[in-house]
């Protein structure tokens, strides 16, 4: 094949390069083709131009890209008709990566050898991922009809990508006069947010690239995908797609609405943890502790007593004085309210309701002790009226997007759990079968 393109003045100019699955299989070819090369005197077009042709195996080709690649399974049954599940470095960690490695380094067109079938390959008797991907790609091969994971052969990738995109409450057109292949309907009602162009439609780079000018002409935000990284790994392509759409909705923004500065009690002393035990000084530490309240309300009692002793200059973890603040907060006799199973003093009963508050310089909070639940549930709020539903476990990278020193523990975690829980049993979150967070 490689040396009838050689001789075809229409073919010549496609650079080429071959992928195989192992380094004996490379080393065959590379002899097989070098005497090929040499017998029709065709050095020069091979390795004359700016791509040489090359032969590579499965874990050398990174980074190289040719116009065409011809991928070479060399796999098959044996004498006895049976066919052994090992394929090398497919079936090894990361196996499925590097298959989609070697089949996307084709700009133009990939032309796949083998003996072997997609039908041959029963995925049942193996966990390797790498192994059920070429099973889906040889199938891909063999019928031009993507394997989706879910939608059958009969569903296209734009209508995969639609359906998938609506669980995360896009909704979606595909196809039609003047539209990209799929259409993503702006959530807030403004028209449509963006279209995604898929590059495998059976059409050449050159009319890609003309459909794509002519839409961005029209005023559309495009976003491209193909249909092979979304059949290999499905999750990974819908997290970039929806990750981009929900940039465009504003969701990489902070929440501002309900955003308010934090104003922090300074630090006026360097004291050691006596000036707390000792009693000398109750009525400076209760005023303090009311201090500390109606500037920074809410507060939870864990972290009044940090910033007691962070204004004084006094390192915390020091037991004896913890339970010295207890006692003087108790006579303090400040307003609280229990939720989650937490504390919180405030002054304003209002200060419970007026959103979340931002922090500059040294951040005072990390734990969810430092936080209250009331702002978690008004920065989620936010939001979610900026964007699409959230997943559960996509909530701490949100919050961590507005708190960047917030905590990554297991105790955080349940912090943030324990805020939506919070927000749905008072309608402010709903949670549908598939674990989305939206607003009620």
């Amino acid at each position: 094949e490689i040396v009838r393109r050689l001789c075809d003045p229409a073919l010549r100019g496609m650079s080429m390069g071959v992928v195989t699955f192992s380094e004996a299989q490379r080393e065959e070819i590379e002899r097989q083709l070098s005497r090929k090369i040499a017998k029709w005197g065709l050095e020069n077009a091979a390795y004359g131009g700016e791509e040489p042709v090359f032969v590579k195996n499965l874990e050398s080709v990174q980074g190289d890209e040719r116009d065409c690649i011809l991928f070479s399974v060399c796999y098959g049954a044996g004498k006895d008709g049976k066919l052994s599940l090992n394929f090398g470095p497919l079936n090894r960690a990361g196996g499925a990566r590097r298959l989609n490695v070697a089949i996307t380094r084709a700009r133009e067109e990939t032309l796949v050898f083998t003996g072997l079938s997609a039908g041959q390959i029963d995925c049942n008797r193996t966990s390797s991922e790498g192994v059920a991907a070429l099973a889906k790609f040889l199938g891909y091969a063999e019928r031009g009809v993507l394997p989706l994971p879910f939608g059958g052969e009969k569903e296209s990738a734009g209508g995969y990508l639609a359906r998938e995109l609506g669980r995360y409450g896009y909704r979606c057109v595909c196809g039609g006069e003047g539209l990209p292949d799929v259409a993503v309907c702006d959530p807030r009602g403004r028209g449509y947010l963006c279209g995604v162009l898929f590059g495998d439609g059976g059409e050449t780079l050159r009319d890609r690239a003309l459909r794509f000018s002519l839409l961005k002409r029209a005023g559309w935000e495009l976003l491209t995908a193909e249909s092979l990284p979304l059949c290999l790994n499905p999750a990974r392509e819908i997290a970039r797609i929806r990750e981009r759409l929900d940039r465009l909705c504003g969701g990489g923004r902070e929440p501002v609405r309900y955003a308010r500065a934090y104003r922090a009690v300074p630090a006026t002393a360097q004291e050691t943890p006596a000036f707390i035990t000792g009693g000398e000084h109750d009525g400076e530490l209760r005023a303090r502790i009311r201090e500390i309240v109606s500037t920074e309300e809410p507060v939870s009692r864990a972290f009044l007593k940090k910033r007691v002793l962070a204004t004084f200059g006094i390192p915390a973890g020091n037991a004896r004085a913890e339970r010295r603040l207890d006692e003087l907060i108790a006579g303090c006799f400040l307003r609280s309210v229990r939720a989650v199973g937490t504390e919180y003093f405030y002054r304003r009963r209002s200060s419970l309701s007026e959103g979340f508050r931002t922090e500059e310089g040294a951040p005072p909070r990390r734990e969810g002790e430092d936080f209250t639940v009331f702002e978690m549930v008004s920065l989620l709020k936010g939001v979610l009226e900026e964007r699409a539903p959230l997943r559960e476990e996509e909530i701490p990278a949100v919050v961590r997007g507005v708190y960047p020193s917030a905590s990554r523990g297991e105790r955080f975690l349940g912090f943030l759990k324990d805020c939506v829980s919070y927000g749905e049993e008072r309608g402010v979150f709903t949670r549908s079968a598939s674990d989305l967070i939206s607003l009620a």
